[in-house]
């Protein structure tokens, strides 16, 4: 079977996807609100009983990412309170019409072959040891996919908590993912994208704030489109290293800007451009891509939850500090440290981020097994 994506399918799924995708609206207008209506609820003439406070307005940016929070570990329990019989067939669902789905998407017939074998891959990277798997002859990478953990092929199955509590690698898969996480959300970017109307407003009093944020959301969109292009071209690590240290370098330019004035106004909507437009290319994309590939089956989900979790708790925590230490330490500072975050997130990355371009997850595993 020919491996390569026709250009019918690849029109079908992008456009799936695109669907799909616009649920992520919501998400974007529980962000983006507050931008709107902060200054209304800082002004005196707030409709509001009384003007909000630092805390406040703080707090009015990152509960969105607390509710988020917190909601996380309960999907989990939730399916459990439904009981294993129910949840079976709530989990069984999907499949019900997987064949139909698998016929549109890869725009093949109904009862083809083919179908099964792509079921039979989808079994296979779901449960890779399993003995009952179909392999379909002079299939390589049908035949790649079954070499995964063969050497557990003999073990009964363990819970995921016991799994990564005795696989190092995957400990050190999980540690790596999350504080690249974490510096990543400490580079400042979720603090342009909840408060972007009034940090343009006071960054930059000559144009208008609402027209720079409309700007700033174009600029995101096109950053993300570059970045499905470059990140299998470049690789995960160079993107990371190169984008973060500019990131840096922008941050501390607009801090000292912020601080000094040494620039036009035109030049602070420069930096926060090309800053944004860096940190969409690579910085933002890198922790995603990284927790899709650095995790085995058997604690993916685990770790992934997990990763969401640090997540919204890290930004949770810096939307609620942000406005009391721009407050009480200026804006310039605050600035300056996005871009310390932005430089160790630099160092971090050459020293323990591995490239995964290419390789396949036990590969990836050997590479966090191996001494430093």
């Amino acid at each position: 079977m020919d491996k390569k994506v026709t250009t019918a399918e690849l029109i079908t799924q992008s456009l799936a996807m695109l669907c799909i995708s616009l649920l992520a609206c919501q998400t974007g207008y529980i962000c983006a609100w507050p931008s709107y209506t902060t200054s209304n609820f800082e002004s005196n003439s707030t409709l509001l009983d009384r003007p909000m406070s630092a805390w406040e307005i703080s707090l009015l940016g990152s509960l969105p990412n607390f509710g988020a929070l917190l909601a996380s570990p309960f999907c989990g329990l939730a399916f459990n309170i439904l009981g294993r019989k129910y949840a079976t067939i709530f989990f069984g669902l999907p499949y019900v019409e997987a064949e139909k789905s698998i016929a549109f998407y890869k725009r093949l017939k109904i009862g083809s072959k083919d179908i099964a074998f792509e079921i039979d891959k989808i079994r296979l990277q779901i449960n890779p040891s399993s003995e009952k798997t179909y392999l379909p002859v002079d299939t390589e990478e049908a035949k790649d996919l079954a070499k995964h953990e063969e050497q557990q092929v003999e073990q009964k199955p363990t819970s995921s908590w016991k799994f990564l509590m005795k696989s190092k690698s995957s400990q050190r898969a999980l540690a790596t993912v999350l504080i690249i996480m974490t510096l990543i959300i400490l580079m400042g970017c979720v603090v342009l994208q909840v408060y972007a109307e009034p940090l343009f407003k006071e960054a930059v009093p000559s144009m208008p704030p609402n027209q720079c944020a409309i700007l700033l959301a174009v600029d995101f969109l096109i950053a993300s489109l570059v970045c499905v292009f470059i990140i299998d071209k470049f690789g995960r690590k160079p993107l990371l290293i190169v984008t973060a240290a500019i990131s840096g370098v922008c941050m501390f330019l607009l801090g000292l800007q912020l601080q000094t004035h040494f620039a036009p106004h035109w030049f602070t909507v420069l930096i926060i451009y090309t800053y944004s437009f860096v940190y969409m290319l690579g910085c933002a994309a890198i922790p995603f891509v990284l927790s899709a590939e650095l995790f085995l089956p058997e604690v993916r989900s685990l770790c992934n939850s997990i990763t969401m979790v640090c997540l919204w708790s890290v930004n949770f925590v810096t939307l609620l500090v942000f406005k009391p230490l721009a407050e009480w330490l200026g804006l310039g500072i605050v600035f300056y440290c996005f871009s310390m975050f932005s430089f160790v997130g630099v160092l971090f990355g050459y020293a323990y981020i591995p490239e995964t371009k290419g390789l396949s997850v036990d590969a990836i595993q050997l590479l966090f097994l191996k001494k430093k």
